[in-house]
């Protein structure tokens, strides 16, 4: 699949996340489709994914770096897309992302 031609958002900065990270909520609307997604759905809470992550790779003589890039899951289930698409990913109080796909 080809990278999205182009790709903006509108990140809410300055506020930190939800202390609870497994309550963000996100809606994936490609087309007329809408797609519900929780992060409780990465591994229960996307921190504990990410605590997984950590503690395996220290097993196996490795670890996290400052400014590693990490994506613990996805919210919304896999959804099909074509080229023409506009996704727009909803994150609700931390913001937006809209893809054109080409």
């Amino acid at each position: 699949m080809e990278p999205p031609t182009a790709c903006r958002g509108s990140p809410r900065s300055g506020e930190p996340p939800p202390a609870d990270l497994s309550k963000i909520t996100a809606t994936l609307l490609t087309g007329s489709r809408s797609v519900p997604g929780s992060a409780a759905a990465v591994m229960g809470d996307a921190g504990q994914a990410v605590a997984w992550l950590a503690g395996h790779l220290l097993r196996n003589g490795s670890r996290l770096e400052a400014g590693d890039i990490i994506l613990s899951g996805t919210l919304c289930a896999p959804t099909p897309i074509s080229a023409g698409d506009r996704l727009v990913a909803d994150l609700g109080e931390l913001g937006r992302v809209v893809a054109d796909v080409s």
